[in-house]
């Protein structure tokens, strides 16, 4: 209805941008439900805690999301020096995946080329954090567009909407 409920200013130095998203996730559960915030923190899940691997992951899906040949390969570039980094960051191992399964749908490498490099990126990343919905997702588009498997990539693309309602929101506007 447009009341206002909450809104507050940060200035902080971005040493510990963790710290501050943490300091604004709680600062908001507590205005607007406060009887959520120990759920609230513990539904926060960090894939990493090292902030050079976050932002360099960030970077990957800016330039993966751009679907160029030149910016995924440096998508898929940066998604790799992630895992030197932080080789437990199970989004950047999705990303791979992500990246390989979209080169391949373009054309511009064969599914030999992709596939199995792929297989053992998506396969890394659900091992490392099966109940992430980037992943479940990741899973999905491998099996869809590397193995040209829609009825097994279905379950997985539906274990990520109803994980994360953003996706499933997407999924309804594509009507799948």
């Amino acid at each position: 209805d447009g009341y206002h409920i909450w809104s507050e200013r940060y200035d902080r130095e971005m040493a510990d941008v963790f710290a501050i998203q943490d300091e604004i996730v709680e600062a908001i559960v507590k205005a607007i439900a406060p009887s959520l915030a120990g759920e609230a923190k513990a539904a926060i899940k960090r894939g990493t805690d090292n902030q050079e691997a976050y932002e360099l992951y960030l970077k990957g899906r800016h330039h993966w999301h751009q679907r160029s040949p030149a910016a995924l390969q440096t998508a898929l570039r940066l998604f790799e020096q992630v895992t030197t980094i932080d080789s437990d960051y199970a989004l950047a191992y999705a990303g791979i995946a992500d990246c390989l399964a979209i080169i391949r749908a373009y054309g511009w490498f064969p599914a030999s080329t992709c596939r199995a490099r792929a297989r053992e990126a998506i396969d890394r990343a659900h091992s490392l954090d099966a109940s992430l919905p980037q992943v479940n997702f990741s899973y999905g588009l491998y099996l869809f567009l590397l193995e040209s498997n829609a009825d097994a990539a279905l379950p997985w693309v539906q274990r990520a909407a109803a994980l994360d309602p953003w996706i499933d929101s997407c999924l309804d506007r594509i009507q799948i």
